[in-house]
């Protein structure tokens, strides 16, 4: 069998009730949320899981400023990354590109997950909206790559025309099962219940 994409959404469109996932399909699209500053570097190195020494330069990066000392950072990040546990580690994934536009935004407006906690511990939340650029890229990913408990789930959603919520993956994205992307430029905040306007940069 060749290549063959279940989309979620379309799935639900056509009032199916019942896939046989395994058997019809061979990837999911997924999407993913992020703030990055440069869109080329994952279409060559994919999606990666966080890394300890990249996590540190990118919260030094981009939460320092006048108040904020490369010091404080640090301690802040030793002990948030000792709290972290595997699972948030991986590379996740939404089944639905209207996840953020409903209720997951702030990966959008904030970029990592893991540094936005950061940030609100350190109150300088709004540091992270300085750089990068709100991206949601299109992935393909192969159904041997994803947990068997989110694929469980599958039919029900369908049934119940949901296709909200997400799923992790094994290891990382590769860069070719990256198929596109966009960049929202009005995005519902959820953490501050507004409407976030992106403006480039200059």
């Amino acid at each position: 069998m060749g290549k063959r994409v279940a989309v979620l959404d379309e799935l639900i469109k056509k009032r199916i009730n019942n896939v046989d996932l395994s058997g019809e399909y061979t990837h999911i699209r997924g999407y993913h949320g992020c703030r990055p500053i440069s869109i080329d570097n994952y279409y060559q190195n994919g999606i990666k899981p966080i890394e300890k020494e990249f996590a540190k330069r990118e919260a030094i990066f981009r939460l320092c400023d006048q108040w904020i000392t490369e010091e404080k950072v640090i301690d802040r990040f030793n002990e948030s990354w000792d709290a972290l546990k595997h699972p948030h580690k991986s590379v996740w994934l939404t089944y639905s590109e209207n996840e953020f536009f409903n209720s997951s935004g702030h990966y959008l407006i904030y970029g990592s997950e893991f540094l936005c906690g950061m940030a609100a511990q350190l109150f300088c939340q709004p540091n992270l909206k300085r750089l990068g650029i709100p991206t949601i890229f299109h992935c393909e990913i192969p159904l041997q790559n994803i947990p068997e408990a989110y694929l469980s789930g599958i039919n029900q959603q369908i049934c119940m025309r949901d296709s909200s919520g997400g799923f992790r993956v094994y290891g990382e994205v590769l860069a070719e099962e990256i198929v596109g992307h966009s960049h929202p430029k009005t995005i519902f905040d959820p953490l501050t219940s507004s409407t976030y306007c992106y403006k480039a940069q200059r």
